[in-house]
């Protein structure tokens, strides 16, 4: 049995390639439960998204220049 959410997931997605950025948000993007509201090729620029945004996910692949203080 599957469950649809009335509301899609909304995520943010970061990564310092461009291509693994475009390829993750393409994918996201032909699921009907998510929805891409930004993306961002650095931790800086992925917080301030956040903050504002408020997404329900952030999907970081791998960030060195974020240590976990500022993991949310």
């Amino acid at each position: 049995m599957q469950y649809a959410r009335a509301v899609p997931i909304r995520i943010v997605v970061v990564d310092d390639h461009p291509i693994v950025l475009q390829g993750l948000e393409n994918l996201f993007q032909r699921q009907r439960d998510i929805q891409v509201v930004a993306c961002a090729d650095n931790a800086n620029a992925a917080l301030d998204i956040i903050r504002e945004e408020r997404p329900d996910i952030a999907l970081d692949r791998k960030s060195t220049r974020l240590n976990s203080s500022h993991r949310t």
